[in-house]
């Protein structure tokens, strides 16, 4: 999410519960709190969002592939292509 404006903005998570997305990036916050790791990111408790003034924030979604993976995946949910 990115915010080019003076002010905040609120964003909402369109998909899937607040609980299932970690914030891993808020360049509003002040260091060390605006880098995490993608495997230490902070869960998200409610699926609204206020972005600060001139800032970028950046949500992971993890999810385990089976008991057999080493640990958390992370995927990026691409929209379908379509071709004409």
């Amino acid at each position: 999410m990115v915010n080019a404006r003076r002010e905040p903005v609120e964003f909402v998570v369109q998909e899937g519960r607040p609980s299932e997305w970690q914030r891993v990036v808020d360049t509003a916050r002040e260091s060390p709190d605006d880098i995490r790791e993608p495997d230490r990111g902070a869960p998200l408790t409610s699926a609204r969002y206020t972005v600060g003034p001139r800032s970028a924030v950046v949500l992971v979604r993890p999810w385990i592939m089976s008991s057999v993976d080493a640990g958390p995946r992370f995927h990026i949910r691409r929209p379908p292509v379509s071709y004409v």
